[in-house]
Order: structure tokens, then C-alpha cells, then sequence
């Protein structure tokens, strides 16, 4: 005797063409909504174009919350778990082998093999006759001329 043992039991139940109980429900719960704030603010008001869009506002986002997947994962559970590595987790740093540095545009840098730059001049320009008028500069005698 043979039995059919069911293969993807992970998915969910298709009750309605492509439509789940899961997605049925947040499509009633977002409709609903809207159709009560339209109900309720136009026997109130006089509404226009703007203001019937603005009470589809909830069915949109229901809509989006139950059809919408993002890399594979349900938008709501996209959105929370974006909410939870912003604020809650600290930020992750990513080594990349070979370099790709991230240059700051702020703060200077230097590569591994550069070798610092020596500002010491040439000896020829420190004669001692240079040194002489820059002791007497820095003594604030100030420069003799020759007369």
C-alpha cells in the first residue's frame, strides 16, 4: 500500500488563485480600512481626486505588505529586520582582499609603500652664510643689507 506524502510542507495554502488565508486577511484588514475612512470622510466632506487617493493609502500598503518580496523575503519582515541592523546591531566592517580602500575625502592618507617625504633641503642651500642671516632674522635683528 502506497501513500502520497506531501513533499513542500513550508508553503503556504493557496485558497483563492495565487492568493494565501495569510495575504486574504491583510488585503481584507487594508480595504477594509480604506473603505471606512472613505465612507466615513465623504459623508462628511466634499471630497476631491487627492483626498480619494489619500484614503487608498492603507489597501496600498496592504497590498504591498502581503505581495511584495524583497530578495526573497516578505516586505514586512524586510522592513524589520532593516529597522533591527540600524539600530540595534553594530555596524559590520567588510575586508576585501587586495585593497579597494574607502578614501575619506576629509582626512589625508598614505599608502603601505610610500615613503614619507623629507622636507629638509639640499645641503647646498645651507651654507653658513644662510644660517647666519636666519639666526639673525629668527633673534629679531632683522636682515643687514649691504651698503
Amino acid at each position: 500500500m502506497q501513500y502520497r506524502v506531501p513533499k513542500n510542507v513550508q508553503r503556504e495554502d493557496v485558497i483563492l488563485w495565487f492568493i494565501t488565508l495569510k495575504q486574504f486577511i491583510i488585503l481584507l484588514v487594508g480595504g477594509g480600512l480604506s473603505y471606512f475612512m472613505f465612507t466615513n470622510l465623504n459623508s462628511r466632506y466634499h471630497l476631491n481626486q487627492v483626498e480619494i487617493l489619500l484614503t487608498m493609502v492603507p489597501f496600498i500598503l496592504a497590498v504591498t505588505i502581503a505581495f511584495v518580496k524583497i530578495k526573497g523575503i516578505p516586505f514586512i519582515q524586510f522592513v524589520l529586520l532593516t529597522i533591527e541592523n540600524s539600530f540595534f546591531r553594530p555596524p559590520r566592517r567588510y575586508w576585501f582582499s587586495g585593497g579597494r580602500p574607502f578614501i575619506s575625502m576629509t582626512t589625508g592618507f598614505k599608502l603601505k609603500n610610500e615613503k614619507p617625504k623629507i622636507l629638509i633641503p639640499p645641503k647646498e642651500t645651507l651654507s653658513k652664510k644662510r644660517i647666519k642671516k636666519l639666526a639673525q632674522v629668527m633673534d629679531g635683528k632683522g636682515i643687514k643689507s649691504k651698503k
